[in-house]
C-alpha cells in the first residue's frame, strides 16, 4: 500500500458512499453506478495529467485528494459563500505551492491518506452492506405471500369491457383538501373545483390520504390494501428506509392486473427515487435531469453556485423542467394504439417552491431539495406565513396547468378516459415531523381526491370520504367485474425517522385537534416577537383544551417578554406540572422568580434545571455574575 497511490480513487468515491450511506434505503444501489465510475474516471485523468507534469505520482496523488476534499465538502459550508470561497481557494493553492516545491517524495504521506481513505470507504461499505443483506432478508421472507396474492384466481378470471379505456392516475404531490385551503391559506379553491365537477369529475371533498409520506400512500393505493400488517415482515419496523416500498411500487397489484387485461404502463420520471418506475413500458424523461440522489451529491459541490453564477440551468431549472414535461406529455399518451395506465407523480405544489402563480420562475435562496414542515419552517429558511404565500402560487399555477392538461387529454381521447387526481397527503405547514402530538393532523392527513369515470353515473361504491386504499377497489369493481370489498377508510402518521411506526389519526382529523392549529399561529407570533398578538391564540389553544401543555408554555413566555411576569409564573408552573422534565419551562421559570424577587422558588428551579440542561443552567449563572 506505500508504493501505490490508491487514495485519490476512494477519495473520488467516498463523496458518493457517503450520500447514499446517509440516505440509505432512499436511494436505489444502481443510481450508485454512474458517480462511482465518474469519480473514478475524473481521478485518474487527473492523476495521468499531473504525473505527466510533476513526474511524480506521490505529489499528484495528494493533490488531487486535497481538490477532491475541498471539492465535496464546499457545500456543507456554502451558506458562508465568499469567506468560503477565498479560505478554500487559498488553501488549495497553499497546498499545490507546498507540494511541488517540496523536495520530498511524499511516500509516507501516501501511505497514511491510503490507510485514511480505505477505513472512510471501508465503514461506508459496511453500513450499506449490512442494510442491503437486511433488506435481503425481508425480501426473502414475504416472497410467498407476494407471490399468493399475484396469483388471486378471482383477479385473473375477471372480465373487462370491449374498449379499454386510458387510465391517467395523476399525483399532485401536498394537494390540501378545500376546507384546509379556505381554513389555514385564506385561499378559496372552489372555481378549480367547480371545473372539474362542471367537466365531470366527483370529487370526494371528505377525503383523507390513508398516510402522511408518498411513497406509503402510494405503495397502499396501487396494492389495494394497508400497509400496517407487512411491518416486521416486509418492512422493517424502526427505520426510515423506504427502499422496502420501491418493490411495492413497481411491481404492484394494480399494474399486474391490468397488464393481464392488455395494458402497457407508462411512467414519467418524478425525480423521487421511491416513485421513479423505470421497469414500466413507457419510461418518460425530458433528456437528463438529475435525480435526488445526483441532487444531494451536487449540493455538496461548488456546482450549482456557479450554474447559478453563469446563468445555464440549475437544480431549479431543471425540476421546472420536469413537472412541465408531465403536463406537456401526459396528453400525448392519448394516442398509444393499446390502452395505457399512465402513473405520473407530479412534485407540485409541495416544495420546493419554484413557480409563482402565472409560472414564473423561483429559485428559493437555499440548496435544492424536497424539505417541507419543520425542516423547512424553520430558522434560516422560511416562516409559516412565507410557506403559506409560496405554496398558494405554487397551487394557482397548478392548477392553471391541471386544466390545460384535463383538456387536452379529453378532446383527444377517442375513449372516455378513466382520470384519477389526488394529493397523496396535505400541505405540512403545521407539522412537527419528530413530534405528531404537535402535529395539526387534518392539514397533514387530508387531500385533494378527484375522479373522472366514464359512463355517465357515479358507480355507487364512490362515496365523499373515500381514501387511496379503495380508489381502485371501487375502479376495478365498476369497470373490470372485480367484486373487491370496501376497506375502512382510516389515516396513519408516522415520523420521518420511523416512517412504519403508525399512529392511526382518523379521529383526530374527523374531529380535528384545533389546539394545535391555534397554537402553531400563536408561536408564529411569539417567534416574531408579537407577544402581545400571539397571547390570544395559546389562551384560545388552552380553553379549547385545557391540558395542552406546549401553550401554557408558550403562554408562560409571552406574558414573560411583556415583563408581565404574575401572569408568567401562573403559566409556566402550569406547563411544568404537565411537563416536569421540561428545561425551557424550568428556565424561564427561574427567569421569572428572579424577577418577582422570589430567590428560594428561583434557585429550587434552576437546580433541577442543571440537572435537566447544563448549558441553559450556566447561561443563568452567568448572567447573574455579570449584575
Amino acid at each position: 500500500m506505500r508504493k501505490f497511490v490508491i487514495h485519490p480513487f476512494l477519495f473520488g468515491i467516498y463523496p458518493a458512499l457517503f450520500v447514499f450511506a446517509h440516505n440509505i434505503g432512499q436511494i436505489a444501489p444502481d443510481a450508485l453506478a454512474i458517480p462511482l465510475l465518474m469519480g473514478i474516471g475524473f481521478s485518474l485523468l487527473l492523476l495521468m495529467i499531473l504525473s505527466f507534469f510533476l513526474k511524480n505520482a506521490h505529489k499528484a496523488g495528494l493533490i488531487i485528494s486535497l481538490f477532491l476534499l475541498l471539492f465535496f465538502s464546499y457545500g456543507h459550508f456554502s451558506s458562508h459563500l465568499i469567506i468560503i470561497s477565498i479560505l478554500w481557494g487559498l488553501i488549495f493553492l497553499t497546498g499545490i505551492w507546498l507540494t511541488t516545491k517540496s523536495k520530498r517524495d511524499f511516500k509516507h504521506s501516501t501511505y497514511f491518506l491510503n490507510i485514511v481513505a480505505s477505513a472512510l470507504v471501508g465503514i461506508a461499505l459496511i453500513q450499506i452492506g449490512s442494510y442491503q443483506f437486511g433488506m435481503y432478508q425481508l425480501r426473502k421472507e414475504d416472497a410467498s405471500q407476494t407471490l399468493q396474492e399475484r396469483s388471486d384466481p378471482e383477479e385473473v378470471r375477471t372480465g373487462f369491457p370491449q374498449s379499454l379505456p386510458n387510465i391517467f392516475f395523476i399525483i399532485l404531490d401536498a394537494y390540501a383538501r378545500e376546507d384546509v385551503l379556505r381554513d389555514l391559506y385564506d385561499y378559496d379553491n372552489a372555481e378549480f373545483l367547480s371545473y372539474l365537477r362542471n367537466r365531470g369529475f366527483f370529487v370526494a371533498d371528505q377525503s383523507m390520504s390513508n398516510y402522511c409520506q408518498t411513497s406509503l400512500t402510494v405503495s397502499s393505493c396501487l396494492n389495494m390494501r394497508y400497509l400496517n400488517d407487512l411491518v416486521g415482515k416486509y418492512l422493517p419496523s424502526e427505520s426510515n428506509a423506504k427502499q422496502p416500498l420501491w418493490g411495492m411500487i413497481r411491481q404492484n397489484r394494480v399494474f399486474y392486473i391490468l397488464k393481464q387485461k392488455g395494458y402497457n404502463i407508462a411512467a414519467f420520471s418524478s425525480g423521487i427515487e421511491e416513485t421513479e418506475i423505470r421497469n414500466a413500458d413507457m419510461y418518460l424523461k425530458p433528456g437528463w435531469t438529475p435525480d435526488g440522489f445526483q441532487s444531494a451529491l451536487l449540493n455538496t459541490t461548488p456546482v450549482p453556485i456557479l450554474l447559478d453564477m453563469f446563468k445555464t440551468s440549475n437544480l431549479f431549472d431543471l425540476h421546472r423542467e420536469r413537472i412541465n414535461y408531465m403536463f406537456d406529455h401526459l396528453p400525448d399518451l392519448c394516442e398509444q394504439p393499446s390502452p395505457v395506465f399512465a402513473f405520473a407523480h407530479v412534485v407540485i405544489p409541495h416544495p420546493p417552491f419554484v413557480f409563482g402563480p402565472d409560472g414564473e420562475a423561483r429559485d428559493p435562496n437555499a440548496k435544492f431539495d424536497h424539505h417541507d414542515a419543520d425542516w423547512l419552517i424553520r430558522r434560516g429558511r422560511l416562516n409559516r406565513d412565507q410557506y403559506k404565500k409560496a405554496y398558494v402560487d405554487q397551487l394557482v399555477y397548478t392548477n392553471k396547468r391541471v386544466r390545460e392538461m384535463l383538456e387536452s387529454i379529453l378532446s383527444r381521447s377517442e375513449t372516455p378516459p378513466i382520470i384519477v387526481l389526488f394529493g397523496d397527503h396535505g400541505p405540512r405547514s403545521m407539522t412537527k415531523w419528530e413530534m405528531p402530538d404537535s402535529t395539526y393532523m387534518k392539514e397533514c392527513l387530508t387531500n385533494l381526491n378527484a375522479y373522472y369515470l366514464p359512463g355517465g353515473q357515479r358507480p355507487s361504491q364512490l362515496y365523499h370520504g373515500i381514501t387511496p386504499v379503495n380508489t381502485f377497489r371501487v375502479i376495478l369493481n365498476q369497470y373490470f367485474g372485480t367484486e373487491y370489498e370496501i376497506l375502512k377508510d382510516e389515516t396513519y402518521f408516522s415520523t420521518a425517522r420511523y416512517c412504519y411506526k403508525f399512529y392511526n389519526e382518523t379521529d383526530r382529523v374527523r374531529n380535528p385537534n384545533n389546539e394545535i392549529m391555534q397554537d402553531h399561529v400563536g408561536t408564529d407570533l411569539l417567534n416574531q416577537g408579537k407577544f402581545e398578538k400571539a397571547i390570544p391564540y395559546f389562551e384560545k389553544a388552552i380553553q379549547i383544551n385545557p391540558d395542552y401543555d406546549q401553550a401554557h408554555l408558550n403562554l408562560g413566555m409571552a406574558y414573560f417578554h411583556l415583563q408581565r411576569y404574575d401572569s408568567a409564573a401562573l403559566y409556566l408552573k402550569k406547563a411544568i406540572e404537565f411537563m416536569p422534565d421540561s428545561d425551557i419551562s424550568h428556565y424561564y421559570l427561574t427567569l421569572t422568580f428572579f424577577k418577582l424577587g422570589d430567590t428560594e422558588s428561583a434557585l429550587r428551579h434552576h437546580e433541577k434545571l442543571g440537572k435537566l440542561n447544563p448549558r441553559l443552567h450556566k447561561k443563568i449563572s452567568e448572567m447573574r455574575n455579570k449584575k
